[in-house]
């Protein structure tokens, strides 16, 4: 079995769509609505243990870390973004989202 992995992520809006970087791995997720982006990024991260299994490969292994700025939009945020509901495939997946934080992007 696969140890739990456990990420933070950034949440920005940029025009009109909202978008969740990871920080630990340049993996991000796109939505229109803020309440709807958890739910993305969660989609996001399993697609990419698919296609690292896929390839041969463990977890999220070659997978490299997002771009410094990133880390500090993180580090410099207002508030956390907290689901009242996880979504399914999170009770299920072996990545856990730990931190999501929403920040004002320069």
């Amino acid at each position: 079995m696969t140890k739990r992995i456990e990420v933070s992520a950034v949440a920005f809006q940029d025009g009109d769509m909202w978008v969740a970087q990871c920080v630990e791995y340049d993996i991000a997720a796109f939505s229109r609505h803020l309440a709807e982006l958890p739910k993305a990024f969660e989609r996001a991260l399993a697609a990419n243990f698919c296609a690292n299994a896929d390839l041969g490969r463990d977890a999220l292994d070659g997978i490299p870390a997002a771009p410094p700025k990133f880390r500090e939009l993180f580090e410099h945020a207002d508030s956390r973004l907290t689901p009242t509901r996880q979504p399914a495939i999170a009770k299920k997946s072996p990545i856990k989202v730990l931190d999501l934080r929403v920040a004002e992007a320069a």
